[in-house]
């Protein structure tokens, strides 16, 4: 569940906006995986845009196929593929109903390239078409972070020369500039030494409120793949 905003919203308000504009929200949110009894959390400072039929780069532009059904539905849910049949790629949907776009998330913590993310957190293919809310597992969550829209680089996306001159250069890549990182990795110095970057486990009851969770009293397309 997310908020980027008011805490009274949905992950489905907040994902039923444009893709592009939740892509750049996205940055300094955190994704977290939880796995047995320990909690992952993982600042996100990568992503890309796909957005609607039109954009020759998304999956969803050659049409609605077995493969990309999920990309046609409303936002809030992840879109999740292999690819080359080694690494699963990670998206959340945005937008209305059948308009197909997503996001894909690249880069998190101290992770950086979609594949080596979904591996780290135990990503796969049975998380394709669930929504992204604590009791599946993997969700984001607002921790207060704000990336400065100076500090936030836009390049055209990575690998996707197949989508012709005009959609390949399109920049719907979004990345947190070197100077923001340091500055984070400054800030959190300490925090989490001897666990790894970004990795915490979180005690019983005491884990960060999911955005969009009421607070309790106190207490797509890679570089590595085409469309097919």
């Amino acid at each position: 569940m997310v908020c980027f905003g008011d805490e009274k919203d949905s992950e489905k308000t907040i994902f039923k906006r444009p893709a592009l504009e939740v892509a750049q929200d996205l940055l300094g949110k955190y994704l977290v995986r939880k796995i047995g009894n320990k909690e992952i959390a993982l600042e996100i400072n990568e992503v890309e845009a796909y957005d609607g039929p039109d954009d020759l780069a998304n999956h969803a532009s050659k049409g609605r196929t077995k493969r990309t059904e999920t990309m046609f539905a409303e936002g809030g849910i992840y879109y999740i593929y292999l690819c080359y049949g080694m690494y699963f790629m990670l998206n959340i949907v945005t937008g209305e109903k059948d308009y197909p776009a997503a996001i894909l998330i690249r880069g998190a913590g101290h992770l950086n390239g979609p594949g080596k993310l979904a591996k780290f957190l135990k990503i796969g293919k049975s998380l394709n078409g669930k929504v992204a809310e604590p009791k599946n597992s993997l969700w984001f969550e607002n921790r207060g972070v704000m990336a400065p829209k100076k500090l936030v680089q836009k390049t055209s996306r990575v690998g996707v020369n197949y989508a012709g001159p005009v959609w390949a250069k399109k920049e719907y890549r979004f990345i947190q500039s070197e100077e923001y990182r340091g500055r984070q990795a400054a800030d959190e110095c300490g925090m989490n030494k001897g666990r790894g970057s970004g990795e915490r486990e979180f005690p019983r009851g005491g884990r960060q409120r999911a955005v969009g969770e009421r607070r309790e009293p106190r207490g797509l397309i890679p570089k590595e793949s085409k469309p097919d």
